[in-house]
């Protein structure tokens, strides 16, 4: 109900919070507990430390320290608080005792990477080079490496994170807030208008844009797979490059990023529902039901491939959650072209603290193999523009400012029984890295991925080294694990000394995550070396999934010049993985323009009881649809039902698709299919259509299909069936598509039917959003929707904000007079004194348990609380830490305040069609719109005419006409989870 941004750091409890100050590192010890096999120390404190928020040690073992000083806003007479520390361990006792002031007078930084003997600085609006030539431990050195990174939004949304990957490139997380990227080494390029993350080459200033964005941090693996983080999502995975996403005009695809945690079920938010759930033991838990128990301030993500943690913490991911004072891990488990996360500690968490300003923001691996934590150690961890006025005025942003530390887990060693037994940690500090190519090609090899890391980091510094190519290939000749190998492979192509015996040998290695990598580097070889297409080619039945969604993403190079070759391979990958979104997406972007090509192959193969391939059809029947002129129709249904498939079922989900994407009126197609030959099949088909309109247990897809199709069939059976769907629960996709066929001829009062006293308000409320959405695409229903509101059948409410802007603008007068009369907006001074008169509600007693019916009712289209309603508008995650009388506010007036990613949008299509929503995706094929109820609309780029943003809330207002005092006052109860 209340538009706002979603934060990287949640606020929880300020008022418990008063009190609060760190405790001295040796009292707060006490307060950990950590997963078994585990012990915690610290290595670092105040003031040796103060606010780091980014650490990361050099080949020498100095311990780099961004420090974020001046968090949430900056010092009060507007000094620059930020530094870079440099600490160094002069008596070897495990802890950095010494501090020199590397570089002060910075803003925020929030991210450090060693490089060539200095350290690169992410600090927005810049990314900064810093380096020693003198060598009294100060930087000399201040070179801007890029610029245009935007300050606009607050201080914890910038760009951070800088990494290196193992394809050589230095990665950036954008932080949310983009910006207009230039780099003074490269005056004359373009400025990057930044929308996602970013990667560059620090040595020669070339930049280019990557999927994103990740918020507070990112990692790479060993094998090229980059993972981000929201606050809400402590680990997504980025699967699909957005120029294989769009690499078919008329493919709208799902997005670039999969969201990996195990969540809470709400089909309408991508990746599957809420947050994954946590388990602290301090006090700092949000009030907020939504985000109750559950992740609401990741960041810090770091992969964890190695083996000096015990078993339970290898192969898996670690996030930070500094609202829940803890850190976390989620084992990372393949699960088609991508990764499922699942924790593997049941209730507890791999380290919570009781401690209330313990805030682990930043995690690394340091050269022991032990786990480091960089903890800001603050009584409050949030930004003020996402906090209420009221509570911002009474809330501390500074105490804390003079602390920090950093901490150490390791695993547990336990000497030998007998005489004198104890447990100790175990402990290994680093070794020195080897100086020539030769030992640190050796050092890639390591078990520990810091000395992988920073192995590769100095061979990297090396590139113009001449031989080091030579040195690369012969390592790689004598490499015995994959990650050696994949690590040799990236360098190699980085060096430009990649070739196809190299790719050959990484297509024959025993791990699948080797064999997607060659995969991934043999797109410049794979068009002119047969040996490697055809190798390639072979690879369509390996036994990865992800092996197979990489090899349809490569088959997309092919495609152009060797369709005979690549076109098969995408058809048996389509029926392996057709189930798969992001495998069948892949092998979609990757038919250019070869679908019936695709499809004879794709037809050809068996068909089973779950058939993978049916899904894959219904996306190619909408292309097909969006990209063929009616004259082509015909050979399409010659196509569909040629005897030789003989499966209607196949042919009822493309038709249908391809019906539906085509705007066509689909009682032709049985005409068509009587030229080609086929009209039995036509007629077995539209028996399957019927069969699947009438039985509630047939395939969801099936019945989607039927519907879309349902033109073709007996109006006696429509006029039955159609509104026994309309009526009854099920798929959006099926209600949208009842809805469209119940509304065009011959069948066109079917649901304009619904908005009948005594119907209407029976329906299920996603039934009636979509039945709206559908009526009001079509001019010829306005007057149906305009009588029911003129009769009180259809409530003002249950517009939209952009539905109502819709019937205001009607070009019929007569009609538009009376949209007029029934929904003209009132003035501002009209919304400001329906708050005045409602304000009475805020000194009656609610009852929570009546306001939970009232938000059902009118809230929950757009929102979501205690397991009530879509999470489509913001997520209600702070309302609990707010007054009464601000939640008043945003209910009388909705417009007061609107976040961007809350904007509506309001798109008119060549068909004649008005759809207002929030825009949940744009890409160059098209855009997809969030309705109400969490429905979602695409729209082609092809059939997209106007789209514009608007001014209003997408909540409307008068929201609580009808309503009185004491309605008001209980639905402030369930709001805020008060009793009674």
């Amino acid at each position: 109900m209340i538009d706002r941004l979603p934060r990287i750091l949640a606020l929880a409890g300020l008022g418990a919070l008063a009190h609060l100050r760190a405790d001295p590192p040796t009292q707060a010890l006490a307060r950990f507990e950590t997963a078994p096999g585990l012990t915690i120390d610290w290595v670092a404190a105040e003031p040796t430390v103060v606010a780091p928020c980014a650490i990361a040690w050099d080949e020498s073992g100095t311990l780099w320290v961004a420090e974020n000083q001046g968090y949430p806003t900056g010092a009060k007479d507007g000094r620059l608080l930020g530094r870079i520390a440099r600490l160094t361990d002069r008596d070897g006792d495990g802890r950095w005792e010494h501090r020199t002031d590397f570089a002060t007078g910075l803003s925020f930084p929030n991210g450090i990477l060693p490089w060539r003997g200095g350290v690169i600085v992410t600090c927005a609006p810049d990314v900064l080079w810093f380096k020693d030539t003198d060598g009294d431990g100060r930087a000399d050195v201040r070179e801007v490496l890029l610029t245009g990174f935007s300050t606009q939004q607050s201080t914890q949304l910038r760009v951070n994170r800088p990494l290196l990957g193992p394809d050589g490139w230095v990665y950036l997380a954008s932080g949310l807030s983009g910006g207009r990227i230039t780099s003074p080494r490269r005056p004359g390029d373009k400025p990057l208008e930044l929308r996602g993350d970013l990667r560059f080459n620090p040595d020669t200033g070339v930049y280019q844009p990557v999927d994103g964005p990740s918020q507070f941090g990112q990692d790479i693996d060993d094998f090229g797979h980059r993972f981000g983080c929201h606050n809400r999502v402590q680990v997504r995975h980025f699967v699909l490059p957005s120029p294989l996403a769009s690499g078919h005009p008329f493919l709208i695809a799902p997005g670039v990023f999969q969201d990996c945690p195990e969540r809470p079920d709400n089909p309408f938010l991508r990746g599957g529902g809420g947050a994954a759930p946590l388990h602290p033991i301090s006090s700092n838990l949000t009030t907020a039901d939504s985000h109750a128990g559950t992740f609401t301030a990741a960041c810090g993500v770091l992969l964890w491939p190695d083996t000096s943690l015990p078993e339970p913490f290898r192969g898996g991911v670690f996030s930070c959650d500094p609202t829940a004072n803890l850190v976390h891990f989620d084992r990372l488990q393949p699960s088609g072209a991508t990764f499922t996360a699942r924790s593997v500690t049941g209730t507890g968490e791999f380290l919570r603290s009781s401690d209330n300003t313990f805030r682990p923001v930043y995690l690394a691996q340091g050269p022991d193999d032990a786990l480091y934590i960089a903890d800001m150690a603050r009584r409050t961890i949030e930004h003020p523009d996402y906090l209420p006025e009221e509570v911002r005025r009474r809330t501390d942003f500074e105490s804390g400012r003079d602390k920090g530390r950093i901490w150490r887990v390791r695993t547990t060693r336990v000497e030998p029984a007998g005489k004198g037994r104890k447990t100790t940690p175990s402990k290994r500090w680093m070794d020195p890295l080897p100086s020539s190519n030769v030992g640190l090609l050796g050092e890639i090899s390591s078990t520990n991925r810091w000395r992988r890391d920073t192995a590769f980091r100095l061979l990297r510094e090396r590139s113009s080294d001449t031989n080091l190519p030579v040195q690369t290939r012969q390592a790689l000749n004598a490499c015995r694990t994959p990650v050696t190998a994949a690590r040799l492979l990236q360098l190699l192509e980085h060096l430009g000394a990649l070739d196809p015996d190299a790719i050959l040998g990484g297509f024959a290695a025993p791990m699948p995550e080797l064999r997607e990598l060659a995969l991934r580097l043999s797109e410049p070889f794979i068009a002119r070396e047969p040996a490697i297409a055809h190798a390639a080619a072979a690879m369509a039945t390996d036994e990865s999934p992800r092996v197979r969604f990489q090899n349809a993403l490569v088959m997309g190079t092919l495609a152009v010049d060797s369709p005979q070759v690549a076109i098969p391979v995408l058809a048996e990958i389509a029926r392996r993985d057709g189930s798969d979104p992001w495998t069948r997406t892949a092998v979609l972007s990757s038919i250019h323009l070869q679908e019936r090509h695709f499809l004879n192959a794709l037809l050809a193969t068996p068909a089973s009881t779950a058939d993978p391939v049916l899904p894959v059809l219904e996306e190619l029947g909408g292309m097909l649809g969006r990209m063929l002129p009616s004259e082509a129709h015909g050979e399409v249904v010659r196509l569909v039902l040629d005897p030789a498939f003989r499966d209607p079922s196949r042919a009822l989900v493309l038709l249908g698709a391809f019906a539906e994407a085509s705007g066509s009126i689909p009682t032709p197609f049985p005409t068509l299919a009587e030229k080609a030959g086929a009209r039995p099949e036509w007629d077995r088909m539209s028996e399957v259509a019927m069969g699947a309109l009438q039985r509630d247990d047939t395939l969801p897809s099936l019945r989607i299909a039927a519907a879309r199709l349902g033109g073709t069939l007996p109006t006696e059976t429509l006029s039955k069936e159609l509104p026994r769907i309309l009526r009854s629960p099920g798929p959006t996709a099926l209600l949208a598509a009842a809805a469209r066929l119940g509304a065009a001829p011959p069948l066109a009062d079917i649901t304009p039917g619904t908005l009948a006293p005594g119907v209407w308000h029976l329906l299920p409320a996603p039934n009636r959003a979509v039945i709206l959405t559908t009526l009001l695409a079509r001019s010829a229903h306005l007057p149906h929707v305009i009588e029911a509101l003129a009769a009180g059948t259809l409530k003002r409410h249950e517009l939209t904000a952009g539905q109502r802007t819709q019937l205001l603008r009607v070009s019929d007068p007569l009609l538009r007079s009376n949209a007029v009369a029934l929904l003209q907006p009132p003035p501002a001074q009209s919304r400001q004194s329906a708050l005045q008169d409602a304000k009475p509600a805020l000194s009656l007693t609610g009852h929570a348990n009546l306001g939970r019916a009232l938000f059902r009712d009118r809230c929950a289209p757009c929102h979501r609380l205690e397991g009530e309603g879509n999470a489509v508008g913001p997520d209600l995650f702070d309302v609990r830490n707010q007054s009464r009388e601000t939640l008043l506010l945003h209910i009388l007036i909705p417009s007061q305040e609107i976040a961007p990613p809350f904007v509506q949008y309001r798109a008119e299509t060549r068909s004649g069609r008005i759809v207002s929503g929030l825009l949940a995706s744009d890409s160059a094929a098209g855009i997809t719109l969030r309705l109400a109820h969490g429905l979602l609309e695409k729209i082609t780029r092809d059939d997209l005419v106007r789209l514009e943003p608007m001014a209003e809330s997408f909540m409307p207002d008068g929201l609580e006409n009808g309503w009185n005092h004491q309605d008001l006052a209980d639905l402030l109860a369930f709001l805020k989870g008060t009793a009674p």
